[in-house]
């Protein structure tokens, strides 16, 4: 089916769905089989609604489930983990999925169910894992093959060597202290998974500008907090720090988030 026959299709369940029809993204979400309020929730977390969009978005999911996705898994693994959906959008499943089967890993609709993050990986990354969890693999699992581990450990494959994590590299280019990149490779285990630190690098670019910290000030703020690097700047931190504004005046609230960040 054309492109513009699936954005119609969609746009037609949407409106029997009570999914508002000026909704692209949510008309062909809702063609996933989530509800009205769901898929319409979901569109506006992509920030995106435009037939274009839409059209991008049917394009992968058709390919999803030319390769053995399931409708209403696809509609699951969307709701479980909306971080795919730009994924979806800004580009093809295709090249993944064709570099998966070439490697001899487990069907991927059986992979991208237990693990949607999956998704996000493209087919260099996923083969840099293999290659990165084959020495490991073969000692402890008594010489089983990578592809048999990654078939009982799907998340395995969004592991990576500590030198191709984002958010170390991040903030190795920031300039923190080295013990500051080295007890964020270890206490924030979510270094190893994430496909991008653009989320991090707005967080801590605030932090410095607002509070005025240099590099070694938000090394100790990093150290003393680690997950401080997965707070989103926007959802989580300014709020936070507006809120504590709003308790005293802009001058108590800095010393207050600096009192976080021990001398040592």
């Amino acid at each position: 089916m054309a492109g513009w026959g699936v954005a119609l299709l969609g746009a037609l369940l949407g409106a029997l769905l009570g999914v508002p029809t000026g909704s692209a993204v949510g008309s062909v979400l809702a063609g996933m089989g989530l509800r009205p309020a769901a898929a319409a929730r979901l569109a506006s977390r992509l920030g995106q609604d435009t037939p274009e969009v839409a059209t991008a978005l049917s394009r992968s999911l058709r390919e999803l489930a030319a390769a053995g996705v399931a409708r209403e898994d696809l509609g699951r693994i969307l709701s479980r983990q909306p971080r795919v959906l730009p994924a979806l959008v800004e580009r093809s499943p295709t090249p993944l999925l064709k570099a998966m089967a070439h490697e001899g890993l487990p069907p991927a609709a059986k992979l991208f169910k237990a693990e949607p993050l999956l998704l996000l990986l493209d087919p260099a990354r996923m083969r840099s894992a293999l290659a990165f969890l084959a020495p490991f693999v073969s000692v402890a699992e008594g010489n089983q093959t990578v592809r048999d581990f990654v078939a009982r450990q799907p998340q395995a494959l969004l592991w990576r060597s500590e030198r191709e994590s984002p958010i170390v590299l991040a903030l190795e280019e920031m300039g923190l202290p080295a013990r500051t990149v080295r007890r964020a490779a270890s206490n924030f285990r979510a270094a190893h998974s994430l496909s991008s630190a653009n989320n991090t690098r707005r967080t801590l670019e605030y932090l410095r500008g607002t509070l005025t910290l240099d590099a070694r000030a938000l090394g100790r703020l990093i150290d003393a907090f680690p997950p401080i690097l997965g707070l989103s700047r926007e959802e989580n931190v300014e709020p936070t720090f507006d809120f504590l504004v709003e308790l005293s005046d802009h001058e108590s609230a800095i010393k207050a988030v600096r009192r976080c960040a021990p001398k040592g």
